[in-house]
C-alpha cells in the first residue's frame, strides 16, 4: 500500500525546510564523536527496547508492526525513508520520510538485504539517511549518508540479531543538529531504527 502524503503548500514546505534541514543534516564529525556515548541494548538483542525507545518527534509506540517473516527469500528489500507520522511543533507536515519499512524483519542465513532510498517528489523534501549498525550486533553495517535514489546491500550469513539506525534520525547517542548552537543536542530524533533477525529455517 502506498503511503499517504500530506500536501502542504510550497510556502509551508520552504518554511519547514529550515527546521527539517537542521534536524536532518547532522554533522558527521559530531555524530562520530558522540558515538562513544552510545547506549547498549542487550548487546544487539534488545529489539523492543531499541525500536520502541521514546523519540523526540515521533508519537509512541514507535514500533508496533511486529517482525516481518521473510525467511526463505534470497533477497529482502527495506525502504530507507518510508513515510511515517511525526509530531514537530509548528510544522505543516504530519508525515515525513523518516522511517525504515519494515522496521524489523526475520531472514534466513545467506539472505541479502537491500536498503533502498525512495524519492517522493514535491512537496516532500529529499532527506539524507544512512544505515549504521548498533555496536555489539552480529553484523556490521555502514552505508554512509545517501540521498533518494540510492541503495545499499548486505548479505547476512550468521544467525543472530543486528540492530541498526539512521544517524541523524534515530541515533542512540546525542547528535548536534546542523546549523544549531554548539550546545544543541538531540537524541533519537524520529525513532528511525531497524532490526534484522537471522534465524535458522
Amino acid at each position: 500500500m502506498q503511503p499517504v502524503v500530506s500536501r502542504p503548500s510550497r510556502r509551508d514546505v520552504l518554511k519547514t525546510i529550515g527546521a527539517v534541514g537542521a534536524l536532518s543534516l547532522t554533522g558527521v564529525g559530531a555524530a562520530a564523536a558522540a558515538k562513544s556515548s552510545e547506549k547498549t541494548f542487550g548487546e544487539g538483542h534488545g529489539i523492543g527496547a531499541f525500536l520502541n525507545e521514546r523519540a523526540a518527534y515521533k508519537p509512541s509506540p514507535v514500533w508496533s508492526s511486529g517482525v516481518v517473516d521473510a525467511t526463505g527469500q534470497d533477497t529482502v528489500e527495506v525502504v530507507v525513508g518510508a513515510m511515517t507520522n511525526v509530531e514537530m511543533p509548528n510544522a505543516p507536515f504530519e508525515e515525513l520520510p523518516v522511517a525504515f519499512a519494515p522496521q524489523a524483519v526475520a531472514v534466513s542465513p545467506g539472505t541479502t538485504v537491500r536498503w533502498v532510498w525512495p524519492s517522493y517528489g514535491a512537496p516532500v523534501p529529499p532527506i539524507p539517511h544512512d544505515v549504521v549498525s548498533l555496536d555489539g550486533g552480529v553484523e556490521s553495517l555502514d552505508s554512509e549518508m545517501k540521498m533518494p535514489g540510492a541503495d545499499y546491500t548486505y548479505t547476512f550469513d550468521e544467525v543472530g540479531t543486528t540492530l541498526y539506525y539512521c544517524t541523524p534520525h534515530g541515533a542512540p547517542f546525542p547528535v548536534h543538529p546542523h546549523g544549531q548552537p554548539p550546545e544543541a543536542r538531540i537524541y533519537n530524533e524520529f525513532g528511525m531504527r531497524g532490526a534484522v533477525l537471522v534465524v535458522e529455517d
